[in-house]
């Protein structure tokens, strides 16, 4: 995880990493999380396109988030 200067920044993304470590299915995944001025953004790579999908529906659900920048590759 990054190193963040905001604090809004770092929660958000512990609250991203949180998701992703609780679902089975992203849990297995390299996925990079980064935040930066409440935009996530994933990079990495994923085991299919409806991963990727899930990923992004998971960054969203974090309540405070404003955008999310999907770079995540389904290999």
């Amino acid at each position: 995880m990054d190193f963040y200067d905001n604090p809004v920044d770092e929660l958000l993304a512990r609250r991203v990493a949180d998701r992703f470590v609780d679902d089975p299915e992203l849990r297995g995944g390299h996925v990079t999380i980064s935040v930066q001025n409440r935009v996530v953004i994933l990079k990495g790579r994923v085991g299919s396109p409806e991963l990727r999908a899930a990923a992004a529906r998971q960054a969203w659900a974090i309540p405070g988030v404003f955008d999310v920048c999907n770079r995540l590759l389904p290999v």
